[in-house]
């Protein structure tokens, strides 16, 4: 569109932001495992988990347009389909119901 200096900066900038948000989710989850596996299969606390996936998209759709697409660009597509889809499969299985113990 007329802004090729200012779409590099730009991306650029993304790529940054994006290695400081997993690079925070990675600490967190060494230094508070449980707590992100509670995340992990809980709705409402879940959703922040989706952060990590808008940053996927965002940094694939800016790379897209900002540098030139190499030919094994593709394995990068199907590596972030497939993170995407299997990242928020935890929280969406139901859970089982508690087990009781019988009374015989």
């Amino acid at each position: 569109m007329g802004f090729p200096v200012l779409a590099l900066v730009l991306f650029w900038m993304n790529v940054g932001f994006y290695l400081i948000l997993w690079c925070l989710s990675l600490l967190r989850l060494i230094f508070y495992p449980r707590r992100v596996l509670d995340d992990f299969q809980s709705h409402t606390r879940g959703v922040g988990f989706f952060t990590g996936i808008a940053g996927t998209c965002l940094l694939g759709a800016n790379a897209s347009s900002c540098l030139k697409p190499r030919p094994g660009a593709w394995r990068c597509y199907v590596w972030a389909l497939a993170w995407g889809s299997f990242s928020s499969m935890p929280s969406s299985l139901p859970s089982l119901p508690a087990r009781q113990a019988d009374s015989t």
